[in-house]
C-alpha cells in the first residue's frame, strides 16, 4: 500500500468523512450565530427616545409538538418516519429602552423561528450517544451525520468553491490592470477595486460610486498629503505614476474637507454642501475597505491600502512582478453548511429587525399602545 493510501486510512479511522461540514455548522451554532445577533443588538425604529435591545440567543434541542399540545423529544429516525424537520427552536431575549435606559420590568424571552439541526452536531441527540443507545433507539451506528432533515427528507448542503475574501487579486484586462477585493465582514461584502489605464491614471471603485473616481481625490478625502503618497512608493516607476496623477488631478491643491464636498458632490450632485460631506464620508467609513474598519479612525489605513493595490497595478505593468492567478488554490475558499447558514441567517435577521421596526412605527404612528412582545413576535 502507498505512503498517501494509509495517510488517508489513518485520517479516516479518526475523523468522519463529513467533519468538515460538523465542525462548520458547530461553528456557526456556538460563535457565529451570537455574533450576528450582536451586530444587530439594538432596533431604533423612527420613534422618538424609543428602542428595543436584543440579549442572548438560545436554541433549544429538537422537539415535537403532538396533537394533545404536549412536547417531547425527537430523534433524526423518527423525524424522517414521520416527514418532520429535525430542527431547534430559537429564542431570544428583548429588553425596552426608553432614553436609553432599559426597563427590565418589561423584558422577556420569546420563540422567533426554528433552525434545522445537522445529524450529529453538538445539537443533535445522537452527538453523545453509544454504539449501544444508537440501536436501541432505531437509529443506524454507521451514520456519519452531516446532512439535515427537512420534512422527512435527508439534505445536504454541498460546499461552494469561492475566492478568498480580503485577499488582493490583480490581473490584466487588456491594457489596463485592475488589483481588486472583495472586503468581507460578517454583514457585509463589498467589492473595491483600482484600476491603472494604458497612460498610468488610476481609478478607485467601490459600492455607492457610479462610476470611477480618481485616486488622488479619494486619498485627499481621507487625510493623506501629496507627501505621503509619494513617499510611500519603494519603486522608482511606481512613484512616477503616482507623480503624474497628483499633477493630472485636481485634489492636489484641496484640503481634506473640500476634497470630501468633491466626492459628495460626484455621489449627490444636487444636495446640500454639508450633505455631501456626509454623504462621502459614510460612502468612505461603510462601503470602502470595510475590512479595515468603518471609523473614521481606520480611514488613513484604508488610504495606504489603496496605495498598496495601485503600486501592484504598476508593478504588473512594469512587469516587475506577474499577475494573480485567481484560480489557483491559495486564492480560493470552500465554503460549508456553517458559512452557507451564515449568510442566510444574517440576510433572514436582518428581514425581521426591519419588521419589528416597521411593526413598532406603525403601531405608534395609529396611536396605538405598543406591545413590545407583540411587535417580535
Amino acid at each position: 500500500m502507498s505512503a498517501s493510501h494509509e495517510l488517508l486510512e489513518s485520517y479516516l479511522r479518526s475523523n468522519s468523512v463529513v467533519q468538515h461540514q460538523l465542525e462548520s455548522y458547530n461553528r456557526f451554532t456556538s460563535i457565529t450565530l451570537h455574533k450576528i445577533i450582536e451586530n444587530h443588538s439594538v432596533i431604533e425604529p423612527e420613534v422618538s427616545d424609543f428602542a428595543i435591545k436584543l440579549g442572548n440567543i438560545r436554541l433549544e434541542p429538537p422537539k415535537v409538538i403532538e396533537v394533545d399540545s404536549s412536547t417531547r423529544n425527537i430523534l433524526p429516525n423518527e423525524a424522517t418516519a414521520r416527514n418532520l424537520t429535525y430542527s431547534a427552536g430559537m429564542y431570544i431575549t428583548y429588553v425596552p429602552m426608553i432614553s436609553n435606559i432599559e426597563k427590565p420590568d418589561s423584558a422577556g424571552e420569546i420563540f422567533i423561528g426554528e433552525l434545522p439541526v445537522m445529524v450529529k452536531s453538538d445539537l443533535c441527540y445522537l452527538k453523545n450517544m453509544s454504539r449501544e443507545q444508537l440501536i436501541r433507539s432505531g437509529e443506524d451506528p454507521d451514520d456519519p451525520g452531516g446532512y439535515f432533515i427537512i420534512r422527512g427528507s435527508e439534505r445536504v448542503l454541498i460546499g461552494i468553491e469561492d475566492l478568498a475574501p480580503n485577499l488582493v487579486m490583480s490581473s490584466k484586462t487588456g491594457k489596463n490592470v485592475v488589483s481588486k477585493i472583495f472586503s468581507t465582514t460578517l454583514n457585509f461584502k463589498s467589492r473595491c477595486s483600482v484600476e491603472r489605464d494604458a497612460y498610468g491614471m488610476f481609478t478607485v471603485s467601490f459600492p455607492k460610486v457610479t462610476k470611477g473616481i480618481d485616486l488622488v481625490l479619494v486619498l485627499r478625502a481621507m487625510g493623506l498629503t501629496m507627501n505621503e503618497i509619494l513617499e510611500s512608493a519603494i519603486n522608482e516607476d511606481v512613484k512616477n505614476d503616482f507623480m503624474l496623477n497628483i499633477e493630472m488631478s485636481k485634489a492636489k491643491s484641496m484640503s481634506s474637507s473640500e476634497a470630501l464636498g468633491e466626492l459628495g458632490r460626484i455621489s449627490v450632485p444636487s444636495q446640500s454642501k454639508s450633505y455631501q460631506e456626509k454623504r462621502a464620508e459614510m460612502q468612505i467609513d461603510t462601503y470602502l475597505l470595510p475590512h479595515l474598519g468603518i471609523t473614521e479612525e481606520s480611514r488613513k489605513d484604508k488610504a495606504y491600502y489603496l496605495l498598496r493595490m495601485a503600486e501592484r497595478n504598476s508593478l504588473i505593468a512594469y512587469k516587475y512582478i506577474k499577475q494573480d492567478d485567481k484560480d489557483h488554490y491559495a486564492n480560493k475558499r470552500v465554503r460549508f453548511a456553517g458559512d452557507l447558514l451564515e449568510d442566510l441567517f444574517n440576510e433572514s435577521f436582518k428581514s425581521f429587525v426591519q419588521d419589528i421596526k416597521y411593526h413598532v412605527e406603525r403601531t405608534i404612528a395609529r396611536g396605538r399602545k405598543l406591545s413590545v412582545r407583540t411587535s417580535i413576535n
